[in-house]
């Protein structure tokens, strides 16, 4: 079974966000301005949403090719009709309709090994295109990862008998454009203003990407920290615990006198306007929970 990485989101921004998962491409295939982006994989995340909230991703490859009456270009939706996982040294033949009508859709079979096993192989067989496409028949040739949130990869017109050499690279981009299901992009639009993911980002096969509250991206290895259901009722009582040391405090203040009874004298009462806990709690041996924060009070003496 392939091994699954995670890539946790977390959302500090003011507003509900999505989020959506993208393969970075093979540097051959980023120039190539008729390979467009293709993903399904997006998640909805609320401003400091609690819980976990991440894409799950195998490390499996898939080829696919398919054909429809939709064009490959840009904003359209394209699915393949067939897919196969694809390992390195691989050779795949996608084999389409060689003359329409009828419109059929297209097989997809493995050749065998091939020598560089950094790589693997995407064959067409020798199709009539224009033909073809002058009855309304489009074919289209993909590549990438099939994750439980979606597809993540790419997605080409073929050539009739042309072989596509793929050098895949484990990277991904994390974007919050406005962006829809399967529908193709330009890698241009989706880099900008995104996060990038490598494989040296991941600690335990996860890392997390947060959105900052000014709208740039933070990448840290490994997950992001968990507060505990005890921590967090101790950080409820110790807030409880707080506001009534607050309202006692001013109680206390306001029923307070000069002490000399010189007419410049008088009480100040302080209100405490904010208060601010820092998101990390650190447990003492003695199995205290340290809290760390701010008090910000309307005057300051």
């Amino acid at each position: 079974m392939a091994q699954t990485y995670q890539i946790y989101i977390v959302n500090q921004s003011a507003n509900t966000q999505n989020f959506w998962l993208f393969l970075k491409p093979p540097q051959a295939l980023e120039a190539d301005p008729g390979v467009f982006a293709n993903s399904s994989a997006c998640l909805t995340v609320d401003s400091h949403a609690q819980g976990s909230n991440l894409f799950g991703i195998p490390l499996q490859y898939k080829v696919g090719a398919g054909a429809s009456n939709q064009a490959v270009g840009l904003d359209i939706a394209i699915s393949s009709n067939v897919t196969m996982d694809a390992d390195l040294g691989q050779a795949y033949q996608a084999n389409y309709q060689v003359e329409v009508p009828p419109k059929k859709g297209p097989t997809l079979v493995k050749t065998g090994p091939i020598k560089d096993a950094s790589l693997l192989q995407i064959n067409s067989n020798n199709f009539d295109q224009p033909a073809n496409e002058e009855h309304g028949w489009f074919a289209n040739m993909s590549f990438g990862i099939q994750s439980a949130d979606g597809f993540i990869g790419m997605t080409w017109s073929p050539a009739p008998g042309i072989t596509r050499s793929i050098s895949p690279q484990f990277s991904f981009y994390i974007s919050t454009g406005d962006y829809d299901y399967n529908a193709l992009a330009k890698w241009t639009d989706i880099s900008t203003n995104a996060a990038t993911v490598s494989l040296s980002d991941f600690k335990q096969f996860s890392c997390t990407v947060t959105l900052n509250g000014n709208g740039t991206w933070t990448v840290t290895p490994g997950r992001p920290p968990q507060l505990s259901p005890e921590a967090y009722q101790t950080l409820l009582a110790s807030h409880q615990a707080l506001s009534q040391a607050h309202a006692s405090l001013v109680s206390l203040a306001g029923n307070l006198a000069p002490a000399t009874g010189a007419a410049g004298d008088k009480v100040q009462v302080d209100t405490v306007t904010n208060v601010r806990w820092d998101n990390a709690l650190e447990a003492t041996p003695a199995a205290n929970t340290l809290l760390r924060g701010k008090l910000t009070v309307a005057t300051v003496l």
